[in-house]
This record gives C-alpha cells, sequence and structure tokens, in this order.
C-alpha cells in the first residue's frame, strides 16, 4: 500500500501489527474529543503512534489544541476537517410540517444509550417538562443502541413515571422515519465534536438544540443562537421546547434555516477537497 487511512483513535490498535513492516505513508482522522480518547484508548493512543503519522485530522478544534497543548504536536502536522454526509439539494421549501402524531409535538434524541451522549440528560429534560408544564402534547423519543447505561435509563423512566412520554427504541437500521416523525432533535451529549446526527436532522429541515462547549458542533446549532444554551440548564433546553411547541411555524422555518448551512458540508462538497489535503499532506 501507498497510504494507510486510520480512522478514528480506535484504530490506533492497529499500528503495534505494523512493527517489522515497511511502513508507507499513514494519516489519521481522529473523530474522537480528549475525554474520550482518554477514557477509551488511552493504551494506544501514544507519542512514538502519534509520531507516526504524516498528518492527523480532527473533527474538533479541542482535539486540534489538546494535541499541541498536552501531546506537543507542531500545528503544521494538525488541520480539521469536519464529519460529512450526502445531503440532498432539494430547497428548504419541500420541507413540509409533518402531520402531528396524535396532537403530540416529538422531541428526538439519537446516540449510543451511553454517558457521552447523555441520555440521562434527556430524561432530566423530560422531567423537568413534566414538572412545569405538565399536560402539554409532548413526547419524548431516542433512538440508538444499548450500553451498560440503559438498565439505569429503564429504571429511571420508572421511578420518574416517564414511560408514557419518553421511549428508548434501540438501535434503527434505517433512521430516515426517524427523522420525519420528530419535530426537532434535541442533542443532550457531554461532548461530540461533530456528530452526524445533527447533520441528519439539518438535511431533513429539523431544528436542532444542545449544550456549549460540547465540540465544534455548535457552531452549526448556533445557527439558531437560542438553541444552544449553557452546559447542563436542562430548563433553558425545555423553555425552547416549549416556545416551539407553540410556534411550530418557527421550528420548521429555523431546521430549514439549519438546512441551508449543512448543505456546504455534504459529501459532494467535502470529498474531494479532503482527499487533496490527504494527498499532498507531509511533514513539512
Amino acid at each position: 500500500f501507498e497510504l494507510l487511512f486510520f480512522n478514528t483513535a480506535a484504530t490506533f490498535k492497529l499500528l503495534r501489527h505494523l512493527d517489522g513492516f515497511r511502513k508507507p505513508k499513514m494519516v489519521a482522522w481522529l473523530h474522537e474529543q480528549p475525554f474520550s480518547i482518554l477514557q477509551w484508548y488511552a493504551e494506544d493512543f501514544t507519542s512514538k503512534n502519534l509520531s507516526a503519522f504524516e498528518h492527523l485530522y480532527c473533527v474538533s478544534s479541542q482535539t486540534e489544541k489538546w494535541l499541541i497543548n498536552e501531546w506537543q504536536l507542531p500545528a503544521h502536522r494538525l488541520s480539521i476537517v469536519h464529519p460529512f454526509i450526502p445531503i440532498s439539494k432539494k430547497g428548504c421549501n419541500d420541507v413540509t410540517l409533518r402531520d402531528a402524531v396524535q396532537g403530540h409535538f416529538i422531541v428526538g434524541g439519537c446516540g449510543l444509550q451511553d454517558w457521552r451522549k447523555g441520555p440521562d440528560l434527556f430524561l432530566q429534560v423530560a422531567l423537568y417538562f413534566k414538572i412545569h408544564h405538565s399536560g402539554l402534547p409532548v413526547l419524548f423519543e431516542w433512538v440508538g443502541g444499548e450500553s451498560g447505561l440503559t438498565a439505569g435509563l429503564k429504571y429511571e423512566l420508572e421511578k420518574m413515571q416517564l414511560t408514557q412520554s419518553v421511549s428508548f427504541a434501540g438501535q434503527m437500521e434505517d433512521t430516515s422515519l426517524f427523522y420525519k416523525r420528530i419535530d426537532c432533535l434535541l442533542l443532550t451529549s457531554r461532548e461530540d465534536p461533530f456528530p452526524l446526527v445533527v447533520l441528519e436532522a439539518a438535511a431533513q429541515g429539523k431544528a436542532v438544540l444542545c449544550f456549549d462547549e460540547i465540540g465544534d458542533i455548535t457552531s452549526v446549532v448556533k445557527t439558531v443562537s437560542e438553541n444552544v444554551v449553557p452546559y447542563g440548564r436542562v430548563d433553558l433546553i425545555a423553555k425552547r421546547i416549549l416556545h416551539y411547541l407553540h410556534n411550530k411555524a418557527e421550528a420548521k422555518r429555523d431546521g430549514c434555516q439549519l438546512q441551508e448551512v449543512v448543505t456546504a458540508v455534504s459529501v459532494e462538497q467535502m470529498a474531494a477537497t479532503f482527499w487533496k489535503q490527504i494527498l499532498t499532506s507531509d511533514r513539512g
């Protein structure tokens, strides 16, 4: 091979198997931020392994700064490249408000049911809504694979008496219907560089809510500044949901505005540019 492309820090474990072989040009695309790297991949995320790469592409500025400040990597060997997905060229006016599901406003959550993605914070938003806005037609639906946190979520779902308003559907092969079904996406992640779920929801013209300082994705969601709230403020998230419940046309408008933004990070726009960067990258 002339080039080896390591996609995520999880692949660093493969480097040990290359000892004794002629190493071709190697680059890595790090989809994780510092907390996740240290939590899951610390054994193989070493100075020796980092030095093996011609270039490291980060999906967030937080990771790039961390590599410079904590690992003393030179800035010229680092770049920020955000993830991208295929996005339809259809205009915003083609996105219509869905028919309400039995008159309910549906708040979607999507991701692995683990601590980083914050499904427990998703529950906290639903609980706050139940306490302060009881009786309003709002449902909370989460799609994503189970983990060690799942049993605890089921426990709290029962204890908080939220089984009628919150559901965890588990893993879903095709999420397109889920995105069409929801009225807005609630990203409760504690750390998330540039999650594709936001791009997927925005491509469907859905408004997105999230906490600040979780990753570069906030720069996209801040297209609607009120939709990025201080970290952990479930009360302010609930306030925005309440606003959209009473102003569904505004939810559509904000979702369509977000759709225009994410079109710029589609595969068609980004893949060729990224490939050109990889071909020309070197140690400088």
